[in-house]
């Protein structure tokens, strides 16, 4: 009996109290909150439970938005997500606790207000929007580093092909098309490859994919100038003057996007 009333003169957090605080800063707010209850309660070992479960919760929320590509993300109704968080956590208050605060209310014993809710919500809140930009950092960073690594085969073949123009009136043209056959040629068939690669990586930041756009079309163009030296060494003759000026022309252009 002096329990019970023990119980009774202890602040709870009321079911609305915590679902307002659960909106505004998601799980792991409403772990919080659920925890000081069931402490108030003389639960402990479910107070432990509910605030692991709001920080896992909480884990697996800021991971979902992170991975989940941003073409899908902008299409979810930004009201959506706490939504169903918070009738997740209204349907969990019910079950584990709705009796005890039904009792607690109707003896008008003492609640906590809802201004701490919300101020424990919006504390909440910046823990998880730190948590997404670490969290983001984390991954991305993982993603540059990838890419980066498979960009340096790119340039390596970048530098060794436009040797080419190097040796334009230094080498023969036996030299010269041995050359486009052996490296130049190749070089830019492989940086078309590297960039297709590249494309594939998971989770690939947008401004990599517009950058992978125009290095793509870049590659073709190199590709198709030095097929055309080629064809003009092996042929001995000048018909592919034009071409060759325009594709160089072109080549400009797209190296002005980057």
């Amino acid at each position: 009996m002096e329990n019970e009333t023990s119980k009774l003169h202890k602040k709870l957090y009321s079911k609305n109290t915590i679902l307002i605080g659960t909106f505004f800063g998601g799980l792991l707010a409403a772990g919080y909150m659920m925890r000081e209850n069931f402490i108030a309660l003389g639960k402990p070992q479910k107070a432990q439970k509910a605030l692991l479960l709001g920080i896992i919760g909480t884990i697996i929320i800021i991971g979902g938005i992170v991975m989940i590509p941003e073409t899908i993300i902008d299409k979810v109704p930004h009201i959506l997500i706490p939504t169903i968080y918070t009738a997740i956590i209204f349907v969990l208050i019910e079950k584990y606790q709705g009796a005890d605060l039904k009792k607690h209310q109707e003896n008008k014993s003492h609640l906590f207000s809802v201004w701490r809710a919300v101020a424990i919500g919006i504390i909440s809140s910046l823990i998880m929007v730190a948590g997404f930009f670490i969290t983001f950092y984390l991954i991305t960073s993982k993603e540059y580093r990838i890419y980066d690594n498979e960009m340096e085969s790119f340039y390596n073949n970048e530098t060794k092909s436009l040797l080419f123009y190097d040796n334009l009136g230094v080498k023969n043209d036996r030299q010269l098309i041995r050359d486009l056959k052996s490296i130049a040629i190749p070089a830019w068939e492989e940086n078309i490859e590297i960039i297709k690669k590249t494309n594939e990586i998971e989770n690939l930041p947008s401004e990599l994919v517009l950058q992978n756009e125009i290095l793509l079309e870049y590659s073709e163009l190199r590709l198709k100038a030095f097929e055309l030296f080629y064809k003009a060494f092996t042929e001995n003759t000048s018909q592919y003057d034009d071409d060759l000026e325009k594709t160089h022309d072109k080549i400009e252009e797209v190296l002005n996007k980057l």
